[in-house]
Order: C-alpha cells, then structure tokens, then sequence
C-alpha cells in the first residue's frame, strides 16, 4: 500500500484489523532515498487507534543510522481502515462506489488508476452489452430466409457473438496497454456493435 511518502509492505492479513509482519518504507521529501525503514512484529486495530507490537525503527541521515525499539506503541496515522479494506479485495468484486474510493485514494498517491477506471466504467458498460447483443441478434431471428437457413443464421449469430466478446476483451486490454481513456476503451465496443445492429437491421426492413 503506498500512502503519501509510505509505503508499506503487509507480510500477513490475519482480518481486516490484525497484521503482521510489517516493513514501512518511508522515501525522503526529494525523493533521494530512504529516510526510515519501520518493521513491525503484529499490528491490531482497537477503539484508540492501531496498536503495534515489536517495532524497529532505523532513521537514515546523511553519515549515520539512528535505530529505535519498542515493544508496544498506540498510533492513530499508521493505516486508514478503509484503505487496507479495499486494498485487500480484487478490483472486479469492488461495487461502484468503492472502487471510486479506490480511484481518488490511488490518484491522491500519484499512482496509475487507468485499470481501475476501466472496471468502474464497466460497471455500466456491461448492461449495455446486453441490450446491444438483443439488438445484434434480431437480424438472425428476423432476416429473410433466401439468405441460408435456420441453422446457418444461428451459427453466423453465435460467431458475431464470439467477436463482439473477444472485440470487447480486445480493447478493453489495448486501452490500458496504449493508455486511452477508461471511458472510450469501456464504452467503444459497445457502440460499435450497437451502430453496426442498427444499421443490419435497417437493411432487413
């Protein structure tokens, strides 16, 4: 988890309260190198803040190392809850409003959100396909028999499927590849596709 000048390594999620093995990186303002290293045996969280067991604390200057024990300390800026809770869980099972926490949390820390934002478009994305496959598949359901029969229109339906899927897929990976925007990548397919049903189904009028 990378918080401001921090970051910290989680060794063990023991709950969404209890860690362990912990190292705590913190870098210096110009970014020159380390300027503490903190390793802490267990971590819980309690009513007062987080409580941290066996810490070691190494400050870095410009000649020495200045080394710090402590068997037990009481802080209430080690972690915000909220973050390790949705640090902890995959993005894909995060509901809308906590991944645009994650997002703002991630953007605070100058770290890349472009796949994140690309999970939270397509969060209204996916609904469309739905509605856009419907549109996609009534030219095979409706179209004129002269051009191949039943069999033949249902298989041709199933490929269009097949493509729009894996187009889908296609982009989606492209745009965080090439870096477009979340919002183009999520939402292109599904137009394409649409505008391409509506004008097949134009052409059976």
């Amino acid at each position: 988890v990378k918080d401001k000048k921090r970051i910290l390594h989680i060794g063990k999620i023991l709950a969404e309260n209890q860690l362990s093995d912990i190292s705590i990186y913190t870098i210096k303002k110009d970014y020159s190198g380390l300027e503490s290293l903190q390793t802490i045996n267990t971590a819980s969280l309690n009513p007062r803040g987080w409580a941290l067991n066996q810490v070691d604390s190494s400050i870095f200057d410009d000649t020495t190392i200045i080394k710090k024990k402590e068997n037990y300390r009481l802080d209430n800026t080690f972690l915000d809850p909220q973050v390790l809770e949705v640090a902890i869980i995959e993005p894909t099972q995060l509901s809308a409003k906590e991944l645009n926490k994650l997002i703002k949390q991630q953007s605070d820390n100058q770290i890349n959100t472009k796949k994140y934002e690309l999970i939270y478009w397509k969060r209204f994305s996916i609904p469309l396909s739905a509605l856009v496959m419907l549109i996609i598949a009534m030219p095979f359901l409706f179209g004129s028999s002269r051009g191949g029969g039943a069999g033949q229109r249902v298989f041709i339906g199933i490929v269009v499927g097949i493509v729009f899927y894996l187009a889908n897929r296609m982009i989606n990976e492209l745009g965080i590849v090439y870096g477009f925007s979340p919002f183009l990548s999520a939402f292109l397919p599904t137009a394409l596709f649409f505008i391409l049903g509506i004008i097949t189904l134009n052409r059976i009028r």
